[in-house]
């Protein structure tokens, strides 16, 4: 039973830096094929939010995983390099839009 756990909290980081990929993308493109529903923009807007706190809280955890697991820094320097390659992604669709909209 033990093995089954770290297993799950092993895959756990590289699992939401997926969804948070997939929801990124999904907003955008959302935002790209229909430009004048708003409710992809406010939305969009408030999943970056959400995501940036939860993928805070995950990075704060691997920090620490990192830190007191010494046996496993390797594997929790790919899951953060993982996490974070989100950032520039997020960074790009954001100036996309903020340059499609004018809105700055």
């Amino acid at each position: 039973m033990s093995d089954f756990n770290k297993i799950s909290t092993q895959t756990r980081p590289i699992k939401m830096a997926i969804y948070s990929f997939a929801g990124g993308t999904f907003f955008f493109i959302s935002h790209l094929l229909f430009p004048n529903e708003i409710v992809f923009l406010i939305g969009g807007w408030c999943f970056v939010v959400i995501a940036l706190f939860t993928n805070a809280i995950m990075l704060l955890f691997l920090m620490r995983k990192l830190i007191v697991a010494r046996a496993t820094r390797t594997k929790t320097i790919e899951e953060i390099a993982i996490l974070l390659s989100n950032i520039p992604i997020t960074a790009l669709y954001l100036f996309i839009i903020i340059n499609q909209n004018n809105l700055f």
